[in-house]
């Protein structure tokens, strides 16, 4: 089986771990198989590398330099079309894997349509989303509404990581495209992603940990908000935020709240460095607006983490502990639930994880994107 993925940027190289680190497993464990061919065809980064390999799958690149004006977007969706039909002349592709709806979903759809190929669309970010207090989701950009419509329409199946993402796909397209959605998450390395037993030391601090980039839809305004409340109980409570913060929007935000002895601001982490931080924390929190999936709460799952989060992504499938978007007091109140009965917090965790758990794992997760590909291509 030969496989196109079409997706808007992809690993510099075999020790690039930064980005999107489960889609680069997800293209290193398809690879794996001698019986799988994969093509990756990435539109905007890395930049100025045309050609090379990641782990047996061959990458072709598009942008020189971080410029994506209108002309020079439209001078890659040139470049990387050119590219496409060269290598399907050569040897055709079986099946074209989109990676988000947007504009590498939109690029996918012409080229589908164009070679007679089947395509599956996988829903990657806010692209149902449309919050108009902090200007997030394609949903609010007329382009990018078209972009979205136009790939779900060509594609053969819709994927989605979550119930989440499939319950918005009827709220914003009613029955339209609903009926070519499929479940499947990315998945996560149970190798690298495992428990580091312990208790939760209530005579020291306790750690809370976040990943996430300091971007409005994550919202870490309410997540500090929340932390202010659940200081008064327990004053000693640490949280360790990781992810960047290109526009230093945290620091004045923990200084508003006063939390300057209760927050440590670790920036941006390397993904090797994710399964450390996870196993020497107590509790992991997400406090985001809206996410397709968020593997973060399945890596933290699989720490064996209790997860406080917002109803977002794959949350519900994961975790018992949960507020409303954008509220920040029963975000606390989930919080201070766990830290309370923490041994049964776990107990409970684990065991509604426990019926996810395979599908969740990288292996799982592949063999579902490889048995739905044979499904389209029979």
């Amino acid at each position: 089986m030969r496989i196109a993925v079409i997706t808007t940027g992809f690993a510099r190289d075999e020790n690039d771990t930064s980005g999107a680190a489960a889609l680069h497993n997800f293209v290193k464990e398809l690879s794996i198989s001698p019986e799988i061919d994969v093509t990756v065809f990435a539109m905007y980064y890395p930049f100025d590398k045309r050609e090379y390999e990641y782990f047996g799958a061959k990458v072709f690149s598009f942008a020189k330099v971080n410029i994506n004006t209108k002309s020079v977007k439209l001078r890659i969706w040139k470049k990387l079309r050119k590219k496409f039909s060269e290598e399907h002349i050569a040897n055709k592709f079986d099946i074209i894997q989109s990676l988000w709806l947007g504009e590498s979903g939109y690029i996918a759809s012409q080229l589908s349509k164009k070679h007679n190929i089947p395509i599956a669309a996988a829903c990657c970010g806010g692209e149902l989303a449309g919050i108009k207090s902090i200007n997030y989701g394609s949903q609010l950009k007329l382009w990018q509404r078209f972009f979205v419509r136009k790939t779900m329409k060509q594609a053969n199946v819709i994927i989605a990581g979550s119930d989440f993402i499939i319950n918005k796909l009827k709220q914003v397209y009613g029955g339209t495209f609903y009926h070519k959605a499929k479940k499947i998450p990315f998945g996560v390395d149970d190798k690298t992603f495992f428990p580091a037993e312990h208790k939760l030391n209530k005579e020291g601090r306790i750690n809370l940990v976040n990943i996430a980039n300091a971007v409005p839809v994550k919202a870490h305004d309410d997540l500090f908000k929340a932390l202010s409340i659940v200081k008064e109980k327990f004053p000693d409570i640490t949280l360790t935020c990781c992810g960047a913060d290109e526009k230093n929007i945290l620091a004045p935000l923990v200084k508003q709240y006063g939390l300057e002895n209760n927050v440590i601001l670790k920036g941006a982490v390397e993904h090797s460095e994710v399964p450390g931080i996870l196993q020497s924390s107590d509790i992991f929190v997400l406090s985001s607006l809206h996410e397709s999936q968020n593997v973060s709460i399945a890596e933290a799952a699989f720490c064996g983490l209790p997860v406080v989060s917002t109803k977002v992504g794959v949350a519900e499938e994961i975790t018992p502990y949960l507020a409303e978007p954008g509220n920040y007091i029963q975000f606390a109140l989930q919080i201070m639930n766990v830290i309370s009965d923490y041994e049964n917090a776990k107990i409970n965790c684990k065991t509604l994880f426990q019926k996810n758990r395979e599908r969740f794992t990288l292996k799982g997760s592949t063999e579902g994107f490889l048995k739905l590909y044979s499904g389209i291509l029979t």
